[in-house]
């Protein structure tokens, strides 16, 4: 192996070392205010019998992250007390962020004004804003944002 050149050896400096398998980059400490949302959320859409539930547990596994199914998502949004308990425990910036995304969605018209489907389009608005979590359906992967976002789609094939 040809030692590199003075042009290679250069170039090598300049550049940043690769970032290690796992590095998350430099984050505030918990607690401190940090932007909103505060991670990346996977949601996970999927075709039926495309095993997309199976795969977002063992992704939320494999991460160490809460994971968010239909059932779930659709029982806390039923449950007023639960929901508006779940809702309340958002820093300030998040509740301000969810709602202002919220809001943008209905201007858009890219949401129903249904009160159900409001109430569980801020659930999915908080977990979001809190980052961090697994979501399985529900069109997670269209009322996030695709910056802070990993949408990812199984297909039965």
């Amino acid at each position: 192996m040809k030692p590199p050149s003075e042009e290679e050896f250069v170039l090598s400096e300049m550049l940043p070392a690769s970032p290690q398998h796992g590095y998350r980059g430099e984050r505030p400490p918990s607690g401190s205010a940090g932007g909103v949302p505060a991670a990346v959320t996977v949601a996970i859409s999927r075709e039926a019998g495309a095993r997309g539930s199976t795969i977002g547990h063992r992704a939320a596994q494999k991460l160490g992250w809460q994971i968010y199914n239909q059932e779930l998502l659709e029982y806390i949004a039923q449950e007023g007390a639960f929901r508006q308990n779940f809702v309340d425990n958002l820093s300030p910036e998040a509740a301000q962020w969810a709602e202002q995304r919220l809001q943008n969605l209905l201007r858009e018209q890219s949401l129903s004004q249904h009160p159900s489907i409001m109430d569980l389009a801020r659930i999915i608005l908080a977990l979001g804003a809190q980052g961090e979590v697994v979501i399985v359906g529900r069109g997670a992967g269209c009322i996030l944002p695709p910056l802070t976002t990993l949408s990812i789609n199984t297909i039965l094939s």
